[in-house]
């Protein structure tokens, strides 16, 4: 490109001081002082000067002018008047004018043949009309100005002084294109608006390297903003690739060149012959398609520099990949066989040397060595076994994790990295698992010791700054139990240590930098911690052998109280011994309440949110200790104001009382102690509540009881003080109920849904019902029998369960549960830990199957033809020791386990093979 600003003075001084002894400086392509050999221009020295002004008269090495002009200011390099440009052949390149250092006045700009491409005038260094070429931002298109605002551009004809494309700039959105052939001749106009062609022709263009046309590169046609009709391209030479005819931006028929491809179109489909070419156009691929797909041959896949080959329409043969669109550098190649890798693969560097090569059978690793382009692993494999070396590379080539292995499992010394850039963590590995050493994985340091792990430290990453930080640590014994953790707060590190696994000595951190102080076993010390029930409450303050001691402090910044408590501020303190509030105000389950000597006096005050600044809505006032009153602020009472009860020794005496739980809202009314009357409603139902329900004498007399009891909602209904029938539904739907409970002099009855399906029956047996036998229905297909209980305990049980084609049978057998589960030939049975209930109700007969069983060690025994082949423990329901069987599908699955961890595992097993391995 031209220099239009010459970089050639280093300053005044060295210019009058060193010019002056020299007679010709050299520079090089960039502008830079060189010596002779090197150069490719030169500045005669020194300088003359003609007034105010220096003259500068630059020359290209073959001896041709290179730059004439005037400088008036030499250490800023100012231009003043007029300077020309010429090519190394001699001919004008540009023509500027300068006034005040800046371009003024008339500029010219000139092909290399001397063909002119550009005539405008500045004003004040800014392009004000015609049009300019400017080496520091030309795009190939040259700017049309018109009172300085740009009205279009232009593109010429090579050798020539002729127009190929001018854009006019009609508005903000609106640009027309008009192409012109090489006689001057309109050939089409396209019009765009914001940036979208609309109708007419659109075309790109092969240029020279002056950025003149040559020729067609591309042209489609366009009709109400998508192509529509012929479209052609062209390569670099102007010789036809591609000609067909589209509709709705869909090819319809004929050639289309597409992803560096030319492909042949049918009736809007793929059909024939498809050819694929490199970025430069060469030929590189032949291939056959068929309705719409590739068939048969070689494609290219553009985006992945990909070559893939198909036989009759499915992948299959060698897929190669290269490392650019010039398909020269192979990457990778593997072949496919049914839709599976199968046979040899092989991976290069971008020098061609080969970094993996092996072979795959039925899609996956067999023997040699692999590499994934996606983890950057280099794998080796022997028999389909992972065996020898796992290499992991970074972007950067550097080795991030190295693992060996052998017969599929880890073995001898592994280096690994996880998301350290600093670090490599060595380890020796026995029997595929880590012995001894140390292992990174992501964010995670692990430490081990003959087997064990003995330390973990984790850290995380600060996206600000780009680094790892320490985050904390904890070491264990070698029996795995916890000895020590450490952790940063605020730049400071503390440590805590364990004794048989519980906090000993030392600093505990937490979540939010919770602080807990311990001495010997106990919290002894200052402490910082945020509520659990509100997160938003910081508390501190100090224990003292366990036991919150001395002032304590519960703070929140937005804390704000009504305006009438006169102590409102933004903190809290109370005086605690042994645990206990003495005097103060203290905060707990968004409730705030003040003490005196031991004794909550005043106002208690409940929160409606998390934050201290949350609205009041509800105080109860005491008096050494005994409440006086309950004032809900948010209910309205019958009369219209605050919903307000009065208490008398203690207990609810007159007005009404509000509470809330997660599914249920009530308000109860007393007047001299007795219940009267009671509201209920349902808190995701606000539309619906029971306003029916009264008392006498303080117990339910008439209409309905809600309450709420394992996620179910259960609704008592009385009669004249009679409970007459019970509704169970679910909590997340009152409407849909689950069962019905109907009491009769003797029992109750329970039944499915509100239906007349009886699921079981309970009968007392004694006058005092401590004595009761429920009986299930013989209509129920999963359960049948009875249970009998005495003094709140199951003395029998006779009961029969269906589930998953096997038969359960519930047995008690000197008082220990037994079930067994008969299926075909095999059979188990179970012996778990034996669940007694204080106290019966009809909720326990919901559900039989958790009626007998509890969490725990349950002893299993597998039979098979009647006779014992196997035993194990399950623990909360899990396998946890021993051996277990289950069936599946007729066949059977083989556990072995040993304190909680997997030892063996065989599936899918005939019952010959099953107790060969029992033997």
């Amino acid at each position: 490109m031209k220099k239009i600003v010459i970089l050639v003075l280093i300053c005044f001084g060295f210019l009058t001081n060193n010019f002056a002894q020299q007679d010709t400086i050299y520079f090089d392509a960039n502008w830079h002082k060189t010596v002779k050999d090197s150069a490719d221009f030169y500045r005669p020295m020194p300088l003359t000067k003609v007034g105010d002004l220096y003259l500068v008269k630059d020359y290209h090495i073959n001896g041709n002018v290179q730059m004439e002009g005037y400088y008036s200011n030499l250490e800023k390099e100012e231009l003043e008047g007029k300077a020309i440009w010429y090519y190394s052949s001699g001919k004008r390149s540009q023509v500027l004018h300068y006034k005040n250092a800046k371009r003024n006045g008339e500029a010219l700009n000139f092909s290399k043949k001397g063909f002119l491409r550009a005539k405008g005038l500045y004003k004040d260094d800014n392009y004000w009309s015609g049009t300019f070429i400017d080496d520091c931002c030309f795009n190939g298109y040259i700017p049309k100005y018109k009172a300085g605002k740009k009205i279009g551009q232009l593109l010429f004809h090579a050798d020539s002084d002729q127009i190929a494309v001018k854009y006019d700039f009609k508005n903000d959105s609106l640009v027309i294109a008009n192409h012109f052939n090489t006689k001057g001749e309109n050939i089409d106009s396209l019009k765009s608006i914001n940036h979208q062609p609309k109708d007419g022709l659109l075309a790109s263009y092969n240029l020279n390297n002056e950025d003149d046309v040559l020729s067609f590169s591309h042209y489609s046609h366009y009709k109400n903003g998508k192509d529509n009709g012929e479209e052609a391209t062209y390569n670099k030479q102007g010789e036809l690739l591609a000609i067909g005819i589209s509709k709705n931006h869909e090819p319809i028929s004929g050639t289309f060149y597409r992803y560096n491809s030319v492909q042949n179109y049918v009736n809007g489909k793929l059909e024939g012959p498809e050819i694929g070419y490199t970025n430069g156009l060469r030929q590189l691929t032949k291939g056959v398609n068929k309705d719409n797909a590739h068939w048969q041959g070689q494609f290219i896949e553009y985006y992945e520099n990909r070559i893939y080959s198909y036989n009759k329409g499915v992948l299959e043969g060698k897929q190669t990949f290269y490392f650019s669109g010039d398909y020269k550098t192979i990457k990778a190649y593997h072949h496919i066989l049914s839709n599976k890798k199968e046979g040899e693969s092989a991976y290069y560097n971008k020098e061609g040397l080969e970094l993996a090569k092996g072979l795959y059978k039925d899609g996956q690793p067999w023997d040699g060595t692999f590499f994934d382009t996606g983890t950057n692993i280099k794998s080796s494999y022997k028999k389909g076994l992972k065996h020898g070396l796992f290499i992991q590379y970074n972007r950067s080539g550097q080795i991030i994790t190295k693992q060996e292995y052998e017969d599929d499992k880890l073995t001898g010394q592994v280096i690994s990295s996880g998301y350290f850039t600093d670090k490599k963590c060595e380890c020796i590995y026995k029997s595929g698992n880590p012995y001894s050493g140390i292992v990174c994985k992501k964010y995670t340091i692990l430490h081990y010791k003959n087997g064990a792990i003995i330390k973990q430290e984790n850290y995380e990453s600060d996206y600000q700054t780009n680094t790892i930080l320490f985050r904390n640590a904890t070491t264990y014994n070698a029996d795995g139990l916890v000895i020590a953790t450490t952790n940063i707060k605020h730049g400071e590190s503390y440590t805590l240590t364990f004794k048989d696994e519980a906090p000993y000595s030392g600093v505990y951190i937490g979540y939010n930098d919770e602080t807990i102080t311990y001495k010997k076993g106990e919290k002894h010390g200052p402490f910082s911690k945020l509520e659990n029930d509100n997160r938003y409450l910081a508390i501190n303050g100090n224990y003292k052998n366990g036991l919150w001691d001395g002032m304590i402090t519960f703070k929140d910044d937005d804390l704000l109280l009504q305006p009438s408590d006169i102590n409102s501020k933004n903190e809290y303190t109370c005086s605690y011994k042994k645990g206990k509030p003495i005097a103060g105000t203290a905060v707990k389950n968004k409730v705030i309440t003040r003490y005196k000597n031991g004794l909550k006096q005043g106002l208690e005050q409940t929160l409606e949110y998390g934050k201290l600044s949350s609205d009041i809505i509800k105080t109860t006032a005491y008096d050494k200790g005994v409440p006086l009153t309950d004032t809900w602020h948010n209910l309205l009472n019958r009369q219209g104001t605050d919903f307000k009860g009065f208490y008398k020794n203690g207990k609810p005496f007159n007005g009404g009382f509000y509470s809330k739980s997660s599914v249920i809202w009530s308000s109860i009314y007393y007047k001299n102690g007795d219940i009267t009357s009671q509201i209920q409603g349902y808190v995701d139902y606000p539309e619906v509540y029971n306003d029916s329900l009264t008392y006498k004498f303080g117990k339910p007399y008439q209409g309905q009881l809600i309450t709420f009891d394992n996620d179910n909602i259960h609704k008592h209904i009385f009669n004249q003080g009679k409970l007459i029938k019970t509704i169970v539904t679910d909590d997340n739907d009152i409407y849909r109920v689950r069962n019905t409970i109907k009491y009769t002099a003797t029992g109750y009855v329970i039944t499915d849904k509100d239906s007349d399906l009886v699921m079981g029956q309970l009968t007392y047996l004694n006058d005092s019902k401590t004595k009761a036998k429920l009986v299930f229905s013989p209509e129920l297909k999963e359960y049948n029998g009875s249970v009998t209980f005495h003094n709140n305990k199951i003395t029998t049980i006779d009961v029969t369960f269906y589930d998953g084609g096997h038969q359960m049978d519930y047995a008690l057998v000197n008082q220990q549960l037994v079930i067994t589960a008969k299926s075909k030939n095999t059979m188990f049975k179970i012996y778990p830990t034996f669940s007694h209930i204080e106290t019966f109700t009809y909720k326990d007969f919901l559900d039989i199957e958790n009626l007998f069983v509890a969490d725990g060690i349950v002893v299993m025994d597998a039979y098979i033809d009647n006779i014992k082949v196997a035993s194990g423990v399950l623990k909360d329901r899990q396998m946890f020791d021993g051996i277990h069987i289950r069936t599946y599908n007729n066949t059977y699955n083989y556990y072995k386990m040993n304190k909680g961890e997997r030892v063996d595992k065989k599936v899918n097993l005939s019952k010959e093979a099953l107790l060969k391995i029992l033997k």
